[in-house]
């Protein structure tokens, strides 16, 4: 376990060195073990109809990959059946994870090919469109999308967000962030590995003299208390 605790640490501070100004930071890890998975957020029931859409998730579950320890989940954005089992979902464009409801304590992260066929059966089954903020090595695109992720959450609308982060040696840093109407939370991955999840009361613009700072703030579960997403020039 500690040789977990100290591969992700340095993950994490590989990729917190990418960034001058504007920077994001990443936070530490912490590794949970024995705890009881929490979820308090709204699920999205994904319904499997057609023979290649279950061929699809079959596929997937054959090719995922167990992953070692115990971890303390929240917020899964999706649920599907296959017969009599039922699972959790969590993916974006990069990777993804899949959990037995009947083990809530044990994950398999999928392969890169069963990514990319979930993730677009999923934008087919979701109307709503996932919005990515891309960060790396001084260039931020679609800032706008983190503004407007913001409003939602102040006008009380669910939304999801995909802040992507490039590290100094290729390393993909992504945070997915859903809003239930209520919550922030935020499930966070390196290179298509599980790293940590949390949950945020408010998403916020703080600016200080000439820098505008994206603040997570209230943040419970593996990270806890406030934690700057982003900051950039005013």
């Amino acid at each position: 376990m500690k040789k977990i605790i100290i591969m992700l640490s340095i993950i994490n501070f590989v990729l917190v060195g990418c960034s001058q100004e504007p920077k994001s930071q990443i936070s530490e890890p912490t590794t949970e073990q024995n705890v009881e998975t929490n979820f308090k957020t709204k699920i999205n029931h994904l319904e499997l109809k057609k023979a290649e859409e279950i061929e699809v998730f079959e596929k997937a579950l054959s090719d995922s990959k167990k992953e070692p320890g115990i971890v303390n989940m929240t917020n899964p954005q999706y649920q599907f059946s296959l017969g009599e089992d039922s699972f959790f979902l969590w993916i974006n464009e990069k990777n993804g994870t899949i959990m037995n409801t009947n083990d809530t304590h044990t994950i398999y992260t999928l392969s890169s090919s069963s990514v990319k066929e979930v993730y677009e059966f999923v934008n087919k089954a979701q109307p709503q469109k996932i919005e990515e903020v891309v960060y790396g090595h001084m260039d931020i695109q679609n800032l706008e999308g983190l503004d407007k992720f913001i409003n939602n959450v102040e006008n009380q609308n669910e939304a999801i967000l995909n802040f992507i982060q490039y590290g100094t040696e290729g390393q993909l840093g992504v945070r997915t962030l859903t809003f239930d109407g209520e919550q922030v939370y935020v499930f966070h991955s390196v290179d298509g590995n599980f790293i940590e999840e949390y949950s945020c009361k408010k998403l916020t613009v703080q600016t200080e003299e000439a820098i505008k700072k994206y603040i997570l703030s209230e943040c419970t579960g593996s990270f806890n208390g406030d934690f700057e997403l982003l900051s950039v020039p005013n």
